[in-house]
């Protein structure tokens, strides 16, 4: 489904037939029957009140990037975020990626802009995110664990940027 484009009147008609709770609608798993009316009915009120034409499903959450490529003023620093240091606690070596980033410092001030520092931040406190994995798989599963931790301050593009930079650790 993802990347399936609908027009308004396309996606209205089968939102409506998603928010009828007595209708079995193909593809909606079975687990999801009890609250994919609910949802039916949120995204079809923003389709109307948004008067967009088209809608393109998205496989994936686009809501928590989108809200930190709008929202920069209030991303949080990586080195105070206390969910940034739970994952790092997981590491091979204890205080790497602090004298990481310590190396790093005279170059990001030289050539960086904040948004790069804060994500390389970032991908530092995570670089060892599955040093006890297989080790073939380790750079697959790295960047598996980065696309889909729930982080706010990542906009898509630099959630991408960061697993790949992980991945090739």
């Amino acid at each position: 489904m993802h990347g399936l484009n609908f027009n308004k009147e396309k996606a209205t008609i089968l939102l409506d037939r998603i928010t009828d709770e007595n209708q079995d609608v193909l593809g909606v798993p079975s687990v999801r029957k009890d609250t994919i009316s609910t949802a039916a009915n949120i995204i079809l009120n923003l389709i109307i009140k948004s008067e967009v034409q088209n809608i393109i499903i998205s496989g994936t959450s686009i809501r928590d990037g989108l809200i930190a490529k709008l929202n920069k003023e209030n991303r949080i620093n990586p080195d105070k975020v206390a969910y940034y240091k739970v994952l790092a606690k997981n590491q091979r070596f204890n205080g790497m990626q602090t004298k990481i980033k310590k190396i790093f410092n005279p170059i990001f001030k030289k050539i960086a802009d904040k948004d790069l520092e804060r994500v390389f931040k970032i991908s530092t406190n995570l670089s060892d995110i599955s040093w006890n994995e297989q080790p073939d798989l380790r750079g697959y599963i790295a960047a598996n664990k980065i696309l889909s931790l729930p982080i706010r301050d990542l906009t898509h593009v630099e959630r991408v940027w960061m697993a790949k930079v992980v991945y090739h650790r």
